[in-house]
């Protein structure tokens, strides 16, 4: 065999056991997330206005009054609507963790700038077999609050979610 078609077979084989690995380094993570129904915390933020909804496990809201919609007591069932609306919506398609030279896409190893994002979704989530946390973007704003759309649909605390849809 050629030397160039030895490169190129070795070249096509890391592709792909690279592309494998990630792929499965996805699914595991979410896996994991689903797994993590009862200990998973889910903060929708519109970066544009700063605006943020948090669904958090674990903690009591010491005083829901002075924000009702910035810390929500959740739980698992609503926590996994939350994710049924995620996963309906199209929304997991690519998970974005904290790499060496920033947010960077699990699948797609591209990087991205939050910021840009007409919304994020952020998941804290602590299974059995690990912790972590990951980002889900959604770049348009149609989308965006179409999805809030069907979290006011399935979901409790509609007021705080219209308010959120209003600064997207």
């Amino acid at each position: 065999m050629k030397m160039k078609t030895k490169l190129l077979i070795i070249l096509l084989l890391f592709i792909s056991l690279t592309s494998n690995s990630q792929n499965e380094d996805y699914e595991l993570t979410k896996k994991e997330i689903y797994n993590s129904l009862s200990n998973l915390s889910i903060s929708l933020n519109t970066p544009k206005s700063n605006t943020s909804v948090f669904f958090v496990i674990g903690i009591i809201v010491e005083n829901p009054e002075l924000n009702s919609c910035a810390d929500i007591t959740s739980s698992k069932q609503l926590n996994k609507s939350i994710l049924e609306v995620i996963e309906s919506s199209n929304i997991f398609k690519e998970i974005y963790v904290e790499g060496e030279n920033g947010i960077e896409g699990m699948k797609s190893g591209k990087l991205v700038e939050l910021d840009k994002n007409a919304m994020n979704i952020s998941l804290y989530y602590d299974s059995e077999k690990s912790i972590g946390s990951v980002y889900l973007g959604i770049k348009n704003k149609k989308q965006a609050q179409r999805f809030i759309s069907k979290l006011i649909e399935k979901i409790e605390y509609k007021h705080c979610l219209k308010k959120l849809k209003r600064k997207i």
